[in-house]
């Protein structure tokens, strides 16, 4: 989600009890935009129901650009069904 308004989390966590992954890891959302000095933390990554192993916003190797915004990598893994 790109999350201008910092309002999404209200009902994504609060109503619907989904996790940021960067919150959960890091204990803050990721700086990811704009691309070529990020500095807002735009960019959101929300599960439920899963273990976050790992998350990073991948830095580009080079100074072209796909977006305006660096992605965001997730490394998740699924919890076992229950029943």
């Amino acid at each position: 989600f790109n999350d201008w308004n910092k309002k999404s989390h209200l009902v994504l966590e609060k109503k619907m009890q989904l996790q940021e992954v960067f919150k959960i890891k890091n204990g803050d959302y990721a700086r990811s935009f704009p691309a070529l000095y990020p500095l807002f933390c735009l960019d959101r990554v929300y599960v439920k129901n899963v273990e976050v192993l790992n998350c990073e916003v991948l830095r580009p190797m080079s100074e072209v650009h796909f977006s305006d915004h660096l992605p965001l990598l997730c490394e998740l893994v699924l919890a076992a069904p229950h029943g």
